[in-house]
């Protein structure tokens, strides 16, 4: 059960990493040629696409510690 917490927090922090890394991409985006919003509209696409995984992914790895939480309270209720 503890290497179910484990997974979790590595999936979680799996995707803060990624979205860091969109981010970084979209600021970096925005500062090398503002005056082209064509060329740079179509190189943001990518990183929002990765950002909004990367979200799926952090509540993917919540969703597995709220698991493991309930089924830990749920073997408590059942040995007392």
């Amino acid at each position: 059960m503890i290497g179910s917490v484990f997974s979790g927090i590595a999936v979680i922090q799996s995707g803060i990493k990624r979205l860091d890394q969109s981010a970084e991409t979209i600021a970096r985006q925005s500062m090398t040629d503002p005056a082209s919003p064509a060329s740079a509209t179509g190189d943001v696409i990518q990183p929002l696409i990765d950002q909004q995984q990367a979200l799926y992914q952090v509540q993917a790895g919540v969703k597995v510690i709220q698991t493991n939480n309930n089924l830990l309270g749920s073997l408590f209720d059942a040995l007392a």
